[in-house]
């Protein structure tokens, strides 16, 4: 998900502002924080934002509400969301994927390595690659790859894609001839994970040099 999760719907709050000044510190419901500066800074982090819209609205200090709050009452989030479930099913389409990106950035909504994460997803709808079985979302795609009938495809896709960590991509480069020539990945395994589980398995030995064998990592000597 690239939406924040907030416990509560965004709030409306009344347009004449209360001054920080006037909170007694420290402010209990955001964390005890102890200042202005603490409770902004509280308030900045995205698993907070429910917390401040809800204590805003009580005391009348727009102040906190997070923009990301303001902007969905504006109609000025992807697909004009009004909350958090809209906007999660909006934005996990593959098709919005570049309105919502420039959303996530604007706000900060993602952590770096899920922003390096979206970004490459955009680099690979711009160049338009069809995904694998032409899925839409990320939960799709997981699905129809987890199939081992579609291992070829998507090991294809992450290749030519480079969404493959480097590190992998070797070995993938290995396995997709033989994939592709109808071989089969041992106990239908998709992942690294699931395949040196099975593999680990003493009476799946012979299955799994097999493999080794077909695959080009190792000889039958």
């Amino acid at each position: 998900s690239i939406i924040p999760e907030p416990s509560e719907p965004p709030v409306s709050v009344s347009p004449t502002p209360k001054p920080l000044s006037d909170i007694t510190y420290p402010v209990g419901e955001l964390g005890n924080c102890a200042s202005q500066q603490a409770c902004k800074a509280y308030c900045d982090i995205a698993s907070n934002y429910s917390k401040c819209a809800a204590f805003a609205q009580k005391n009348n200090l727009s102040v906190l509400v997070p923009a990301v709050y303001t902007a969905m009452q504006n109609g000025e989030s992807p697909g004009q969301c009004k909350d958090e479930a809209s906007c999660r099913n909006y934005c996990e389409d593959i098709d919005h994927i570049e309105e919502c990106v420039g959303f996530v950035e604007k706000f900060n909504l993602a952590s770096g390595d899920e922003l390096r994460e979206i970004r490459q997803m955009v680099s690979v709808k711009k160049s338009g690659v069809a995904f694998p079985g032409n899925c839409k979302t990320k939960a799709s795609c997981e699905a129809y790859c987890e199939n081992s009938a579609n291992a070829g495809e998507c090991i294809e896709f992450a290749l030519k894609t480079g969404l493959m960590p480097k590190e992998d991509a070797e070995a993938a480069s290995k396995i997709l001839p033989y994939i592709k020539s109808g071989g089969k990945f041992p106990g239908g395994c998709t992942r690294k994970e699931s395949c040196d589980a099975y593999c680990a398995v003493e009476s799946h030995v012979n299955e799994c040099a097999d493999f080794a064998v077909g695959a080009g990592f190792a000889t039958k000597e």
